[in-house]
C-alpha cells in the first residue's frame, strides 16, 4: 500500500495499471482457446457467445502454439524481472502461465515505481492482445485506408466527445477515455489545438489519429 501513496512518482498511471489488470484478468479464458487451437481442434462459439464442446480441426496448429509460447515467455520473464527488483524468490504459484498471470495482476502496482516498469507493461499489454485476437477473444478488427483516416482527421473533437463517440463504437473501445485520450497526444501520436486567445478554450484532437493510434495500442488494427 506505501506504492500507492506515492502515486505521483509512478512511471505508469493507475488507469494504465487498471487495463493491465483487466487483460490479465483474461489470460486463462485465452491461453485456452490457444492450448486447444493448437493441439488440432477448434472452439464452436454458440450464438449467444458461449462455448460448445471442441470440433476436430486438423492438422496442428503451429502458429496458435507460437504465439501461446510468446505469452507464457513474456508473462514468466516479467514475473522473474519483478522478483530480481524486489529481491524476493519466484512463488511457486508462478510455475504457469495461469499462476504467473494471478500474481501479475495481484503486484501490478509494483511496476509504476520500476524505471522500466512503462516498457514491461507496454510488453505485456502486446503479448496478451495479439494472443487474445489470435485466440478470437478479441474478434473485431479493424484497419483504416489512409483515406478514411484523412476523412476522420477532418472532424476535430474535444477529449470528451472522443469519449462519447468511442461507446458507440463498441465495447473494444470503452477504454478511450478522456484521460487515454490526452496520454496519446502526449505521446505526440495526435496534435491538439486550441484557441490561443482563450485561456479557457478547450484542446480538440483530430478524430483519426486519436482512434488509429488507440487502436493500434489497445492491438485492434489489422496490419496492412
Amino acid at each position: 500500500m506505501s506504492d500507492r501513496r506515492n502515486a505521483a512518482d509512478w512511471v505508469v498511471t493507475e488507469g494504465e495499471l487498471d487495463d493491465l489488470a483487466d487483460r490479465l484478468a483474461k489470460v486463462a479464458d485465452i491461453a485456452m482457446a490457444l492450448a486447444i487451437s493448437a493441439s488440432g481442434h477448434r472452439i464452436r462459439r454458440e450464438g449467444n457467445g458461449g462455448r460448445s464442446a471442441p470440433a476436430s480441426r486438423p492438422p496442428y496448429d503451429i502458429g496458435a502454439q507460437d504465439i501461446l509460447d510468446a505469452l507464457c515467455n513474456e508473462l514468466g520473464t516479467t514475473v522473474r524481472h519483478m522478483c530480481e527488483h524486489r529481491k524476493i524468490e519466484v512463488p511457486e504459484s508462478c510455475s504457469n502461465v495461469l499462476g504467473q498471470a494471478v500474481w501479475l495482476k495481484k503486484n501490478r502496482v509494483a511496476l509504476a515505481t520500476m524505471a522500466d516498469g512503462r516498457e514491461c507493461v507496454e510488453a505485456l499489454t502486446k503479448a496478451i492482445n495479439r494472443a487474445a485476437s489470435a485466440s478470437g477473444e478479441i474478434e473485431r478488427k479493424i484497419r483504416w485506408s489512409p483515406f478514411e483516416r484523412e476523412a476522420a482527421n477532418r472532424q476535430w473533437m474535444t477529449a470528451p466527445q472522443i469519449e462519447a463517440l468511442a461507446r458507440k463504437l463498441g465495447t473494444d473501445y470503452r477504454k478511450l477515455t478522456q484521460r487515454r485520450v490526452r496520454y496519446i497526444a502526449s505521446l505526440g501520436r495526435a496534435k491538439g489545438w486550441k484557441d490561443p486567445d482563450d485561456k479557457t478554450a478547450p484542446w480538440f484532437y483530430p478524430v483519426g489519429d486519436v482512434i488509429a493510434a488507440f487502436a493500434e495500442m489497445e492491438g485492434l488494427a489489422e496490419s496492412a
